[in-house]
């Protein structure tokens, strides 16, 4: 497999921590440490200021069918943002700490909080509906089975937390999945999970058997900040501390490529965040390095 770097995108002023792709723009959305919220249309390396929210923007999510943006701050708040109005971002108060991920359930936005609590917004209110406390430290990651039966959070108390999307009770528990910290997770089908972690290792998890993982990949030097699937292609991609991209197969485990700043003129930095293009043949990469990576995937 071929995989090229295509170009770096600058504008950003500080550590890149999160991506939205925008579908029906066909662009990508990104925010970080310089509380900045940039729009990049696509070959294009000149980014589009949409909002300074005034706050390390640790999470997004983009709501096509509402045409909102949601933000997620270092320090809990979250923000709804629109990029058709000048209007400045609405902000809403509940949790205590950073929100470090977002993720939309049918009429639903839920919120992972470094407060250990999952929130759940009304799309159309945009208010808090309902909160589970789930763990004493922060909630890290969500991910939907392929079903939207299940709910992984991965949290940083090292433990995957199953939750039935029905009525959001813990249908299991992967303990000391990750020590200490489960930073990232991906459903591969509806009975299985990869995660990653501070401990820098990939697992596979069947979630119905939780006394050891499938496959254990001693993966990066560092801690694994992000997951990431490909939707057509059975390859994974894995974003680190430890300055590097790497492509696994899917099937194996087994390491395709591995992107770093010497051999591939990748990143000096974290690598923080990971998204593809909508038709999969491009994957961006965020960073510490106040630069967002673009590279062409071949066959």
């Amino acid at each position: 497999m071929e995989i090229k770097l295509k170009t770096k995108l600058l504008g950003h002023k500080g550590s890149i921590y999160s991506f939205a792709y925008d579908t029906s723009r066909h662009h990508l959305l990104s925010g970080g440490g310089d509380g900045w919220l940039v729009s990049w249309q696509d070959g294009q390396k000149d980014g589009k200021l949409i909002a300074d929210v005034g706050d390390q923007v640790f999470s997004l999510l983009y709501l096509d069918d509402l045409d909102r943006i949601a933000v997620g701050s270092m320090t809990g708040d979250l923000y709804w943002v629109s990029e058709n109005t000048a209007t400045s971002a609405q902000k809403k108060l509940f949790h205590k700490k950073g929100i470090y991920d977002l993720l939309p359930y049918q009429e639903t936005l839920i919120s992972a909080g470094g407060d250990g609590r999952l929130g759940f917004w009304n799309l159309h209110t945009r208010d808090i509906d309902e909160s589970i406390a789930l763990s004493h430290k922060s909630l890290r990651s969500l991910a939907l089975s392929p079903s939207s039966t299940h709910l992984a959070v991965g949290s940083s108390d090292g433990c995957i937390y199953i939750l039935n999307c029905q009525d959001w009770s813990v249908s299991n528990i992967i303990e000391n999945a990750h020590l200490p910290a489960v930073f990232t997770l991906s459903w591969l089908d509806e009975q299985t999970v990869v995660s990653g972690g501070r401990d820098a290792h990939l697992k596979v998890w069947k979630v119905l058997d939780t006394k050891a993982p499938v496959i254990d990949v001693s993966a990066h030097w560092f801690t694994i900040n992000h997951i990431l699937c490909h939707s057509d292609k059975p390859i994974i991609a894995t974003a680190s501390r430890d300055k590097t991209i790497r492509i696994w197969h899917q099937d194996d485990f087994e390491l395709v490529k591995s992107l770093d700043a010497t051999k591939s003129g990748g990143h000096i930095h974290s690598v923080n965040r990971l998204a593809w293009s909508e038709d999969g043949s491009e994957l961006y990469a965020a960073s510490d390095d106040a630069t967002i990576s673009v590279w062409t995937i071949g066959p």
